[in-house]
């Protein structure tokens, strides 16, 4: 569906207020004004794409905030599929992975209480984001890394951790906020 001239207009209206709050946001997670202010205008330009489908009268921060977080864990997983592995000199042939397609395959059929400790992946994410990891309890970073990284669901995690489904979420919430504080710090 196009935006109309008053759809741009309302989109301006409403969103661009909240621009230096997602900024913000955008650097506790980057670290680096210039990648934050990327997220922030492909946060905009996402916003405005799908502006369509966003509910009159609720709260456009929050909305706005969601498509930011979700560019940037997306921009995560990105980064760690063309992430080459490595090999041990005198361990070339038991390396599993050769490939980055291999690699990706064997990271999605990992566990997490696997991948938290996989030397690829944690040679394919950011210092900011291992630290948030390795502080995290475990019941959180399972859930997490489920979500974000495994790309499940909430009832996939659910069934995969064998909890239910609004547990999951709560474990998000709060695994979410602790990497918060560990990109704060």
């Amino acid at each position: 569906m196009k935006a109309n001239v008053n759809d741009r207009d309302l989109f301006e209206q409403q969103a661009l207020p909240h621009r230096q709050y997602l900024f913000g946001q955008a650097y506790s997670y980057t670290h680096n004004p210039h990648e934050a202010d990327d997220l922030v205008q492909e946060t905009f330009a996402r916003g405005f794409e799908k502006f369509h489908q966003f509910k009159r009268d609720t709260n456009i921060k929050a909305w706005l905030s969601r498509i930011l977080t979700n560019l940037f864990l997306s921009d995560c997983r990105r980064r760690k599929r063309r992430l080459q592995p490595a090999s041990i000199h005198g361990m070339e042939d038991a390396v599993v992975t050769k490939t980055a397609e291999d690699a990706q395959l064997h990271l999605e059929e990992m566990s997490a209480a696997d991948l938290v400790i996989d030397e690829g992946f944690l040679q394919s994410i950011d210092e900011r984001l291992k630290r948030g990891l390795e502080n995290m309890s475990k019941r959180y970073r399972d859930a997490f890394l489920l979500n974000a990284i495994g790309n499940l669901s909430y009832s996939e995690v659910a069934r995969k951790l064998r909890i239910p489904t609004g547990t999951v979420m709560s474990r998000l919430h709060r695994a979410r906020t602790a990497m918060r504080e560990a990109f704060v710090a």
